[in-house]
């Protein structure tokens, strides 16, 4: 063992052979050291993945200190599954962080869900997740786990017009998951909208917008046939669109999917408003809007 360690130590790139030779002696004698090895090894090969997890916990658990180990932690997470963070690591991440927005939202989400176990750690994330929420809306950045921080942190006085321009997208966001494998890309037909909008599939899972229930997708794989009705998928609505659906109708001007789809609410009532008219004059400026839907509106 010891010469194995030292050996270890010494090498500066990653060995496939070495880490193989470590694992071997890990499960013969749980010896911290060479668990540190082993984490060292795996970083210095910049090894990422759920497969790699298990050892970044490990040696979390075992208060190995190696530069960056918190971070592969987090990069080596399974983003699929319901988090499992340990308290070391929200301890870490509570002042600063360098990970990607993805799992960014991974890990506030997970201190928002268990704010009531870890309530001293959530007050000291909660401006930091409150700041990510506006700058994560501005990009139009969704998942499950960004949906999830929205509903929670998102208030009205927040809302400009860049925010409300946003959340007419964000707000009727849905995650689409796709049984069949090798499809890349999914368009979206609106009624009413001659304009098609086409979003990436990427490991059989697209976010996409939908206004209302007159909606369908296709679906073209890599090869660039096209789908109606043979893809199997499931559909899910990542946030609650009706809270912020005025506030947001009153600051957006350049969203005509979303005109559309307000306009058809508003278009039976008795009273019409200022917003209501310009609406209108925008959707008839608008060459992708069907004629039929023009005729209603004058």
């Amino acid at each position: 063992i010891e010469q194995v360690i030292y050996l270890a130590e010494r090498v500066k790139g990653y060995s496939e052979v070495l880490l193989l030779i470590l694992k071997r002696l890990y499960e013969g004698k749980t010896d911290v050291r060479i668990l540190k090895e082993i984490c060292t090894l795996l970083i210095k090969g910049n090894k990422v993945g759920k497969q790699y997890f298990e050892w970044y916990e490990k040696g979390i658990a075992a208060e190995v200190r190696i530069l960056n180990i918190y971070e592969y932690y987090m990069l080596s997470a399974d983003l699929q599954e319901e988090p499992r963070i340990s308290k070391q690591v929200l301890l870490y991440f509570r002042y600063q962080s360098n990970l990607d927005y993805v799992h960014s939202a991974y890990l506030y989400y997970y201190v928002v869900l268990n704010r009531k176990e870890y309530p001293d750690i959530y007050e000291s994330y909660h401006s930091r997740i409150a700041l990510f929420v506006k700058e994560q809306i501005q990009k139009h950045h969704i998942n499950e786990h960004l949906a999830y921080l929205y509903e929670r942190f998102l208030t009205e006085e927040m809302i400009d017009v860049p925010m409300a321009q946003a959340l007419s997208y964000l707000l009727f966001m849905h995650e689409i998951r796709i049984e069949q494998s090798g499809m890349r890309s999914a368009i979206v037909y609106q009624q009413g909208n001659l304009q098609a909008s086409i979003y990436q599939v990427a490991n059989n899972k697209v976010y996409l917008p939908m206004y209302g229930r007159e909606n369908y997708i296709v679906f073209e794989d890599i090869y660039g046939n096209r789908f109606a009705k043979s893809v199997t998928f499931s559909s899910e609505k990542l946030m609650d669109s009706s809270r912020y659906l005025n506030i947001v109708a009153d600051l957006t001007q350049t969203n005509s999917a979303f005109d559309l789809y307000f306009s058809e609410s508003r278009m039976t009532l008795e009273k019409v408003l200022e917003s209501d008219i310009q609406r209108w004059q925008r959707l008839l400026a608008q060459e992708t809007v069907d004629v039929e839907v023009k005729r209603e509106l004058i």
